[in-house]
């Protein structure tokens, strides 16, 4: 699964992983309202399907309505039989600030996963060429080491990621999780 704030490349991501053509929006609104999946692509031999959701923050529904939308479409795989290796939580390296927002976001997503499955997420900070070498990489420090932020889901056993847009990129991400141990 893809998560993160409204704006931060959710879509894209997917786009770029895959070759599916999920609707991307350049307006100031959300643009992904449900759940989509992409189309299949082959990772070392292993069939993969990302699964896009819809901003934590999105225009039209509430933090709290994201994560149950989420958390049924999960449990209705899970029931099905299908195996969720990871997730993929997305971050503008772009943001100057980590505001009230973000970090609402950032809390609803940790309060989404069970403790067990948080080795399973790559936290991945997305839009990394749009920012200067010094300006990423001491961001990047402080999301890591900070208790407000990434640190316990880090600590915990996510790995950090950054995405430069290019699949290969997005791909590497994706190979890490799909050799994981599915959690639920």
């Amino acid at each position: 699964s893809v998560m993160g704030r409204t704006g931060t490349g959710k879509s894209s991501f997917v786009n770029t992983a895959t070759g599916s053509h999920l609707a991307v929006s350049s307006s100031l609104s959300s643009q992904t309202r449900t759940i989509q999946l992409s189309r299949p692509v082959k990772i070392d031999s292993k069939r993969v399907i990302l699964i896009d959701t819809p901003g934590l923050d999105m225009t039209t529904k509430s933090t709290e309505e994201v994560v149950r939308l989420v958390n049924a479409y999960l449990t209705k795989m899970r029931k099905r039989g299908t195996t969720v290796h990871g997730t993929i939580y997305l971050h503008r390296i772009s943001d100057n600030r980590m505001g009230h927002i973000a970090l609402e976001s950032l809390v609803a997503f940790q309060e989404l996963c069970a403790q067990e499955a948080l080795t399973n997420i790559a936290i991945v900070l997305n839009m990394w060429e749009d920012v200067c070498h010094n300006v990423r990489e001491t961001r990047k420090d402080v999301l890591c080491t900070r208790k407000a932020y990434f640190k316990p889901i880090v600590d915990a056993g996510a790995v950090i990621f950054h995405h430069d847009r290019i699949a290969s990129s997005a791909r590497d991400i994706i190979r890490h999780l799909v050799t994981r141990i599915p959690q639920p």
